[in-house]
């Protein structure tokens, strides 16, 4: 997988039974898609027999939303440890958000759990300053980094802040 030209690939299994997206769940993309996908289950017939005949009978629209929703599920776009941005591999996956207009500040938010106490302290300390655009008081550069990750939450909150891999 990792020889591939590509980060972005289309498989027929899902990713994210693979990846450590502990509070993935919880966001507002998984959700939208938990619904989306809620919605389309709900269109198709209930036996795998009909669904043939179904999708022919379909208005494009409805096939769409179908295939996009097939689609989300299968899409890996995941930035990893191992991807040096110079050798282009993650231009699918730049590619197919743009085309999207995507902006990831608008699905996701980094928090103590997601991001925060993942990281190092300095990270932490960098962060809060790019979100505030202001000097991190010392009072927080004292703080352990379990504590300091959760003021970083607060901090960041409403920011729309990112961290670099995740900006466009």
């Amino acid at each position: 997988m990792y020889g591939l030209p590509s980060s972005l690939t289309v498989r027929t299994d899902a990713y994210t039974e693979r990846v450590d997206l502990r509070s993935a769940s919880e966001s507002q993309a998984a959700k939208a898609l938990a619904k989306q996908t809620h919605d389309v289950r709900q269109l198709l017939p209930a036996k795998i027999d009909a669904l043939w005949e179904w999708l022919l009978e379909q208005p494009q629209n409805v096939l769409l939303k179908v295939l996009a929703t097939a689609a989300a599920h299968t899409v890996n776009a995941v930035q990893g440890p191992h991807d040096e941005p110079s050798t282009g591999r993650l231009g699918g996956a730049d590619a197919l958000a743009q085309a999207l207009g995507f902006e990831m500040s608008n699905w996701w938010q980094a928090s103590a759990s997601n991001y925060f106490g993942r990281v190092k302290k300095d990270q932490i300390i960098r962060a809060i300053q790019e979100a505030t655009e202001a000097p991190v008081d010392e009072r927080l550069k004292a703080l352990k980094r379990k504590d300091l990750a959760a003021e970083a939450e607060k901090s960041v909150a409403g920011t729309r802040w990112l961290p670099e891999p995740l900006r466009n």
